[in-house]
């Protein structure tokens, strides 16, 4: 018998460690419902928790996201049924309007609904938004006054109230050595125009305003020289002329000298508005344009068009316009061209060198070196477009300036080629204007320094707040030479490209990817000519198409976010199945062994008593 050692003691005492352990891990269990806890419980199926949490995590995540995916797609998809709905209405407008038996009373009363119908459209796909960001890329964070442009064949221009002349006084009754300084004057024949005239050149005329009361055709004037502008080096045009809505055509001049037009330098203080030229021809040797020469500081020309016709070089000069050759600041304004321009340089569709603003032109230009489809060289222009073509086998080709200037709030969607220094904005620029609000959705061709906004630079200038379509000018850098002190430009398009992360990996599997984008609906077209021009239907089925068109493209990837989402349900039910087989306590045996343990260690207890008394015995050998 030993007294230092009680061997019965220790036997009991490390039962009675066990049996509380067990009693402590039972406890554990039952009270967290988990059978492992500790990475030493279990240490491959604790890692192997570990991964299927994230994975359970991250599909909770990715289910989030497909719904918010298809949400966003059906909000599209009403968008689309809105749209669809209104076009119809549209149709049967259309077709009845087509029919022939209509007054052109009722024809008018089918426009106005039709008019309304297609801004509701228009209104439409620009507020089509999920969790404000909108749906169709052509409409996204870019908008002014030039971008409507393009749904609007003839832009800025206004209506014109013809203002009623019965009470004017006809120019033909006065005369001509009568020296004019006011009073209000009507002009309704081709002699009374021509009057005019001479009595400007003359010096006879200082005040006053002039009125057309008529359309004009001025064949008579188609051979020779042909038409001799109103106003004179040293009488410059100084009143006003309202073209009040009226056409003046077949404005013909045939000249080897410059400073050529209808009118020819518009004087400060005067104004020439409200007029329309058709089907001109002139051909000058520098500094000519259809309305007139040039425009003075503080003389005007606003609200005017040219449509149709010819205007060449007789000796490659410099300085064409299709409304100016040259003007200062606030000069021409609310302007639209349509017509040839076959010079040597310095052109453009509105003005040859100067200001313009709220301007639109269609024009044709060729041959021209320094080009642009609003300003030539040395512009500045502001909220205008240009949607018509350069062709050129010189440099400086831009949208909107050729040479030298600063453009901001301007929009360019036609077809621009040359040599070298090509942009859709500006070809070439020195003067170091900033630049901002700008839009090509042009084609943009060029053999050297051939940028999307700019040719070439060699001034330290920004760029913001510019965007591109890079369908047209796939491939060409920014800026051809030279580089923005500060460049913020994005690709339109970019904005309706989605990818719907679907999945919990970065494989393509686990992503849905969808573009979202609208071409130019066209619909403004019929606006200009009418429900009942014979391309209206034709406008209208497009438009349709393009619906449908987007309507199968959102119903495919309803129905693959559908099947997305069901697929992450089967999945994170059997993930979630799986780690509850490997994590979660069976509470019918943990409880069991807690019973266990507790009789256990009940069980110890009393026998730790009787081993600590069994040294005492040893008293009665004594």
């Amino acid at each position: 018998m030993k007294i230092n050692t009680n061997l019965s003691s220790l036997i009991v005492q490390s039962s009675l460690k066990a049996s509380t352990n067990g009693l402590n891990t039972a406890i554990e269990r039952m009270t967290t419902g988990f059978k492992i806890n500790h990475a030493k419980d279990n240490a491959a199926n604790y890692s192997i928790n570990t991964k299927l949490s994230s994975k359970i995590s991250a599909y909770q995540v990715a289910e989030d996201n497909a719904m918010m995916g298809l949400e966003l797609v059906q909000t599209a998809s009403k968008s689309l049924s809105t749209m669809s709905n209104l076009g119809l209405r549209l149709m049967n407008l259309a077709v009845l309007a087509a029919n022939g038996t209509s007054a052109s009373s009722s024809i008018a009363a089918l426009n106005k609904e039709a008019e309304q119908l297609i801004r509701e459209i228009y209104r439409e796909k620009s507020n089509c938004k999920y969790n404000n960001i909108a749906l169709w890329g052509d409409e996204v964070n870019f908008h002014n006054d030039a971008m409507d442009l393009k749904l609007n064949s003839q832009g800025f221009l206004k209506e014109v109230k013809v203002r009623d002349t019965s009470s004017m006084t006809a120019l033909s009754s006065v005369d001509s050595n009568t020296v004019i300084s006011n009073g209000a004057y009507k002009i309704s024949s081709v002699g009374e125009l021509a009057k005019l005239a001479e009595m400007v050149n003359a010096g006879k005329v200082t005040g006053g305003e002039f009125v057309l009361a008529a359309d004009i055709d001025l064949s008579i004037y188609s051979s020779g020289a042909g038409w001799t502008p109103i106003g004179s080096g040293d009488n410059p045009f100084q009143v006003s002329f309202d073209g009040n809505g009226h056409t003046i055509s077949n404005l013909y001049i045939n000249s080897g000298d410059g400073g050529k037009g209808l009118f020819g330098k518009i004087a400060s203080g005067s104004e020439v508005k409200n007029l329309r030229l058709a089907d001109i021809y002139m051909r000058a040797s520098w500094s000519s344009g259809a309305i007139c020469s040039s425009i003075a500081s503080g003389g005007i020309v606003t609200n005017c068009s040219v449509e149709g016709g010819t205007m060449v070089d007789s000796s490659n000069g410099a300085y064409y316009g299709g409304i100016a050759s040259s003007c200062e600041k606030g000069g021409i304004s609310y302007c639209y061209t349509d017509l040839d321009i076959d010079v040597r340089q310095f052109a453009g569709g509105i003005v040859g060198q100067g200001y313009a603003e709220y301007c639109l032109s269609n024009a044709t230009i060729t041959r021209a070196g320094a080009a642009g489809g609003i300003c030539g060289r040395g512009g500045y222009v502001t909220n205008s477009a240009f949607s018509g073509r350069i062709v050129s086998d010189d440099g400086s080709i831009g949208g909107i300036i050729g040479e030298w200037g600063s453009a901001t709030d301007c929009y360019f969607s036609g077809t621009i080629s040359g040599t070298y220094n090509v942009g859709g904005i500006i070809g070439t620029e020195r003067w170091g204007h900033n630049m901002s609000n700008n839009y090509v959705a042009g084609s943009v061709q060029g053999t050297n320094n051939t940028g999307i906004f700019v040719g070439s630079l060699s001034s330290n200038i920004s760029l913001t707040n510019s965007y591109y379509d890079s369908s047209k000018v796939a491939g060409l850098p920014v800026c051809g030479l030279g580089n923005f002190k500060e460049c913020d430009v994005v690709d339109t398009f970019a904005f309706a490209n989605w990818d719907f992360q679907v999945g919990i990996n970065s494989t393509d599997s686990s992503i849905l990817n969808y573009t979202m984008h609208m071409e130019n609906l066209g619909l403004y077209d019929i606006l200009n000519s009418g429900l009942n021009s014979p391309n209206s239907l034709a406008v209208i089925d497009n438009f349709l198409s393009i619906i449908e068109n987007e309507q199968t493209k959102i119903g495919a990837i309803e129905n693959r976010l559908e099947s997305a989402l069901e697929q992450i349900g089967v999945a994170y039910d059997n993930l979630v199945s799986t780690r509850s087989t490997i994590l979660d306590a069976d509470i019918a045996e943990e409880s069991s062994a807690y019973i266990r343990n507790q009789i256990l260690q009940q069980a110890a207890m009393t026998l730790m008593a009787t081993a600590n008394q069994t040294p005492a015995i040893a008293l009665q050998l004594l």
